[in-house]
């Protein structure tokens, strides 16, 4: 597969995923509010917004916030612009994705640039965000339902779950930052959790609990445990798929996550500060993304040099037939056969990686950079890789 299919795949399922994301908390956010405060607060609209991993633009109110992480096409990380930004990339692996999948999302696209200004206005905001849920979580199970799950699905499952656990993690930050005034059922719906919850530990709120069962929790597809344990299980089938030994350091890294969160106490977790644990589990987040960005993506030419010489050159036992590009056997009838193949792969990698545009979202896009994570969720900025 080549390093721009996965990523396209990769940022596919992320912008999907915030979208989602995002579209959730502001419905637990607007009828929070529609019952607690009776209308807009700036407080509840900052704290929201914080949650989310952005810094709101000066200038905004408190009757523009619903609007700007909503319908804001200007705004890269609204609502509106990750649902593009997830078809844009779907469009350049378009013969990777199953029929389905696209007109899935296709559909969610155009429904989403009709959206009129009256939806952000009304309470027809909140009909509109439970759209967007139904329809990212049909995708996803049309995605599971449809595809191969082979290297381009690990890609999306990497994506997805590693966007998740980040989401959750920074909501998680800070709304514990005041547990006096934590609102336990809202965090717990925001992370569509609160009847998983009740199964658990009843109906019984308590701040601990629910940090417990949001990160800790091996079960349930919104914590952080469940995530990171999709993510090392797609990481270590990668290797397979792609006929390597070891999945590197990307997987050494999961691995370290996993065996983290699996053995982490929440009683241990409250008594050395929950904040600090938080920090650290988006450092070693960052630090997957980054290991798989230069693995899989960025990886440089010396890397892949190595990789042909050592596994084609030097491996008798490995097919020459077994090309890429799907030349015969016929072709390789001379003593040279080795070289030729070792030429064309080359060929192949450096296409990849070095003709102008591909693997592009945009014009001004340089998510490709893995230097920063989530300094700024915005998708699109020069320099931001989640």
């Amino acid at each position: 597969m080549l390093s721009r299919v996965a990523d396209n795949l990769y940022w596919m399922a992320r912008y999907l995923e915030r979208a989602e994301h995002t579209a959730r908390v502001l419905d637990v956010h607007l009828t929070r509010m529609l019952e607690e405060y009776g209308g807009e607060s700036r407080e509840a609209w900052d704290g929201l917004i914080e949650s989310l991993g952005l810094k709101a633009p000066e200038g905004l109110d408190e009757h523009s916030f619903g609007h700007w992480l909503t319908f804001d096409i200007a705004h890269q990380s609204s609502i509106v612009s990750c649902i593009m930004s997830a078809r844009d990339n779907s469009r350049q692996v378009r013969e990777q994705i199953s029929s389905e999948m696209w007109e899935q999302l296709n559909r969610l696209f155009h429904r989403v640039r009709s959206a009129s200004l009256t939806e952000a206005s009304s309470s027809a905001q909140q009909d509109f965000l439970n759209e967007v849920k139904e329809a990212a979580h049909l995708f996803q199970g049309i995605t599971d339902s449809t595809m191969n799950h082979g290297e381009g699905w690990q890609f999306i499952q990497i994506g997805r779950f590693l966007e998740r656990a980040v989401s959750v993690a920074s909501l998680i930050g800070v709304q514990y930052r005041d547990e006096e005034h934590l609102e336990g059922i809202a965090v717990l719906k925001s992370c569509t959790a609160f009847e998983a919850y009740c199964k658990v530990y009843t109906a019984d709120v308590r701040p601990m609990q629910v940090a417990d069962f949001l990160l800790l929790n091996a079960e349930f597809p919104h914590s952080v445990r469940f995530a990171a344990d999709q993510i090392e299980t797609a990481l270590k089938t990668l290797p397979l798929a792609n006929e390597r030994k070891t999945g590197g350091k990307p997987l050494r890294l999961a691995g370290k996550l996993k065996a983290t969160l699996s053995f982490s106490e929440m009683e241990e977790i409250y008594d050395s500060n929950l904040q600090p644990f938080l920090a650290d589990m988006e450092r070693q987040f960052s630090q997957v993304h980054n290991a798989m960005h230069q693995i899989y993506v960025d990886y440089p030419v010396e890397a892949a040099i190595e990789n042909l010489t050592t596994h084609v050159l030097f491996d008798p036992a490995r097919d020459p037939v077994s090309l890429q590009c799907g030349r015969q056997r016929e072709l390789y009838g001379s003593p040279y056969a080795p070289a030729k193949r070792w030429q064309s792969e080359m060929f192949a990698v450096r296409f990849a990686r070095d003709t102008p545009g591909q693997g592009r979202l945009l014009p001004g896009s340089q998510r490709q950079s893995s230097s920063l994570f989530r300094c700024s969720r915005a998708p699109h900025q020069a320099q931001r890789a989640g």
